[in-house]
């Protein structure tokens, strides 16, 4: 798998947090990286659960799915996109193709993203879709589901988090709930029982 070292990962999150906090006197580095760590752990623990899954190897892609935040320093950049780009240029193409996925549980909703630059949105969409999706992909996608503000929760609770926070058609949310459930039932499955138990949730 084409995916940085844990100490190149910890390193990368370091250097993004640390980028992104000098642009913007509104950005918290210790609640995005606890939100980046989680999902890591997170994932790391269902992959355990998971045959065909690496656990090392889950840990690393949840790190650095939202690594694109590193390029978003005036709040309008598509982070998924510079992520890809950041990553893909690395040579760390698993990575890099995370960065995309995780940000499109759904993959003709474009416009669930709020980021200004529609263009880059658009064009990352026209990626993705041409992609068909594989377990660490949904993988990441769940974790970031299970995470808010560095704090487990439920995917009830973080689409309602989701909602406060954004402006989105209520058709759109509607769809991304259902689809973030079946996610959720999906590794239920795979793992054999709840995974609120697995990450304490239950």
């Amino acid at each position: 798998m084409k995916i940085p070292s844990l100490d190149e990962a910890r390193a990368m999150i370091k250097e993004a947090a640390e980028t992104r906090a000098s642009c913007s006197a509104d950005f918290n580095p210790r609640i995005w990286i606890e939100h980046v760590e989680f999902v890591a752990q997170n994932a790391k623990v269902l992959a355990t659960f998971c045959p065909g899954l690496n656990p090392d190897d889950a840990y690393i892609l949840g790190l650095l799915h939202d690594i694109g935040i590193r390029s978003d320093t005036d709040g309008k950049t598509f982070r998924a996109l510079s992520g890809y780009q950041y990553l893909k240029k690395l040579g760390f193409d698993d990575a890099a193709r995370i960065a995309l996925t995780h940000a499109f549980i759904i993959k003709d909703n474009g416009h669930l993203h709020d980021c200004p630059d529609q263009e880059a949105v658009k064009n990352t969409l026209a990626i993705v879709k041409a992609w068909k999706y594989d377990d660490y992909d949904r993988l990441i996608q769940l974790c970031n589901c299970l995470n808010d503000k560095g704090r487990n929760c439920t995917v009830l609770a973080r689409m309602n988090a989701l909602a406060a926070a954004r402006s989105m058609p209520a058709e759109s949310l509607d769809r991304l709930r259902v689809a973030v459930q079946e996610l959720k039932d999906y590794f239920d499955e795979r793992c054999n029982c709840n995974i609120y138990r697995i990450i304490g949730l239950d």
